[in-house]
């Protein structure tokens, strides 16, 4: 199953579309949220620096002060949260410089939407609940967002 895991997020890190290559909704901060969620429920075992080594090395390429799209699915919004599990699981000094936070945090204080909505982030809260029936999971989109993947999702989020 290990080895199973290792080849999905290889090949899933391999494809990802340089459009979106940062953002939560289809880039490296939701490959990295997803491992950091793994991590901290006890279901990714080992050393969570080294799982995340590619994600965080994406991230400190960013000028954050030169990004326009401050939302959470696709823009920077999505990359501070990511951070901010990631800072909360392994210490604020470990991985990002203090005056790239600073870049973020600044970069979110003049943008589109209040920095303080940053600090009080659900994923699931942004997510769109699917209409169908959780009984019909083989019939459905498994995307995260209106697919079988957010029931999936929001049964071990919560």
């Amino acid at each position: 199953m290990e080895k199973c895991g290792e080849e999905l997020l290889t090949s899933v890190i391999n494809n990802l579309n340089c459009n979106h290559a940062i953002s939560m909704e289809f880039g490296f901060s939701g490959i990295g949220y997803a491992l950091a969620l793994l991590y901290e429920r006890g279901i990714l075992t080992g050393d969570l620096n080294e799982s995340l080594v590619e994600v965080d090395a994406a991230i400190m390429e960013l000028n954050p002060l030169r990004i326009k799209d401050k939302s959470i699915r696709t823009g920077i919004g999505g990359v501070y949260v990511y951070m901010q599990k990631r800072m909360e699981l392994s210490g604020p000094t470990a991985i990002y410089p203090n005056s790239f936070v600073r870049d973020m945090e600044h970069s979110l204080l003049y943008g589109n939407i209040p920095y303080a909505d940053f600090r009080s982030f659900s994923l699931l809260s942004d997510l769109d609940c699917p209409v169908n029936k959780e009984s019909d999971y083989l019939n459905q989109p498994i995307d995260l967002c209106g697919g079988c993947s957010y029931h999936l999702f929001r049964e071990s989020y919560v």
